[in-house]
């Protein structure tokens, strides 16, 4: 099962069928990983952890 945890970054699934093959699903772009995070990014708030 694929994750991003940590925001690593998906790898490109490849079919193959004896001599050939193809991507089926390509790798998404860092613009598109990032655009996941976003929400939670700008609705952040700042916690203190300080004792």
């Amino acid at each position: 099962m694929a994750s991003e945890y940590n925001s690593r970054p998906l790898v490109p699934e490849v079919m193959v069928s004896g001599d050939r093959f193809g991507v089926i699903r390509r790798r998404p772009t860092r613009e598109e990983s990032l655009a996941l995070e976003e929400p939670f990014i700008v609705g952040a708030e700042a916690v203190d952890c300080s004792p």
